[in-house]
């Protein structure tokens, strides 16, 4: 139905759900229904992810097929893609996949990062060979990248701990620095004599 909906340029309407303790899905938003102008299908991490526009909105998000239930269509046409916030030249699918880092929202921003230069490919699966690479000396890069700033872009450098760094923005600096102190916490590490 969707893939129909993107073909005929027509809305779709939804219901998007999470699950509850009891491993159901839940409708999400008290049941209310999700109205999307549905524009492509990607696969990222092993799901399927309708990209479109919510209604009322300006820009892109996305949603787990799997997590679609009652879906209709709507006999309306879908926004055009050009009215959409950094959309004027299209929906370029790749670069939109590798800014939503395990496709989280954010709001896009230029940041620079100092890498270990072992992780060089890391960095290329990532982001593409679009992303500015820097030989700060033998063992370091400097890399700078244009990414959605949130929990995905977050998990991501977690994942590298000691082998990457965020240099600026310092307020994305800070954000991390603010995730490491908790997680640290829950580990017991801050405070503790270790």
């Amino acid at each position: 139905m969707i893939l129909t909906a993107i073909n005929k340029n027509i809305k779709v309407s939804f219901l998007y759900n999470d699950y509850n303790l009891d491993m159901k899905l839940k409708p999400r938003r008290g049941g209310e229904r999700y109205v999307i102008s549905p524009y492509a299908i990607v696969w990222v991490n092993d799901f399927y992810y309708l990209i479109g526009n919510f209604d009322g909105y300006d820009d892109l998000s996305h949603y787990r097929v799997d997590r679609i239930s009652n879906i209709t269509d709507v006999k309306e046409h879908r926004k055009p893609i050009e009215k959409v916030n950094e959309c004027e030249n299209g929906l370029g699918i790749g670069e939109y996949v590798k800014k939503a880092i395990y496709m989280f929202p954010g709001e896009e921003e230029r940041v620079e990062l100092l890498c270990k230069s072992f992780i060089m490919n890391n960095i290329i699966d990532r982001f593409g060979k679009d992303a500015l690479i820097i030989k700060d000396n033998e063992e370091y890069i400097r890399v700078l990248i244009s990414v959605f700033i949130g929990d995905g872009f977050f998990h991501w450098l977690l994942q590298f701990g000691e082998h990457c760094e965020v240099l600026s923005p310092r307020r994305i600096r800070e954000e991390m620095k603010r995730r490491v102190t908790i997680l640290a916490r829950n580990y017991n590490v801050i405070g503790d004599e270790v």
